[in-house]
């Protein structure tokens, strides 16, 4: 069964890998403890002030009772990256509307510059956990290529 305050400050330690300045994690519980919100900011390596790039996580998790295994119902992970003025965002929220409206569950955002989309919602696949996210962004950070985001599928 998944520890979730174990689970938050090991993510936060492989954020923190990177180099990464990170703000104290957060996780907020709700509904006599069968629900649960964890947040993460950092400031990814090399940035300055005002940060160049950061990365945002959110995630919301939920239990029918509070002796049953934990099970991750929507997320929010971003990376703001002002230097190549490119924002990448991978999110699971709002499930119905989603799926009456594009038929997915997931979606992704890809801004370049920054602000500015052709597209509200990409395709997008499915994250199983944070850790996942966090190699997928991080990733995308250090790759030579920016994003270019009239590649992704439009819904």
């Amino acid at each position: 069964m998944l520890d979730l305050p174990g689970y938050v400050a090991s993510l936060a330690q492989r954020i923190a890998t990177t180099g990464a300045d990170i703000a104290a994690p957060r996780i907020e519980y709700g509904d006599g403890a069968r629900s649960a919100q964890l947040y993460m900011d950092g400031d990814l390596p090399g940035s300055s002030i005002p940060p160049t790039s950061t990365i945002h996580l959110v995630e919301r998790w939920s239990r029918s009772y509070v002796d049953q295994p934990w099970r991750l119902d929507e997320y929010a992970y971003d990376l703001i990256d002002h230097e190549r003025d490119v924002r990448i965002a991978f999110h699971l929220h709002d499930a119905d509307w989603f799926v009456n409206t594009y038929r997915v569950v997931v979606h992704e955002h890809c801004e370049r510059p920054i602000g500015v989309s052709t597209c509200r919602h990409y395709a997008g696949t499915p994250i199983a956990r944070g850790f996942e996210a966090l190699d997928r962004l991080m990733s995308a950070w250090m790759s030579e290529a920016v994003e270019d985001c009239a590649l992704r599928t439009c819904l």
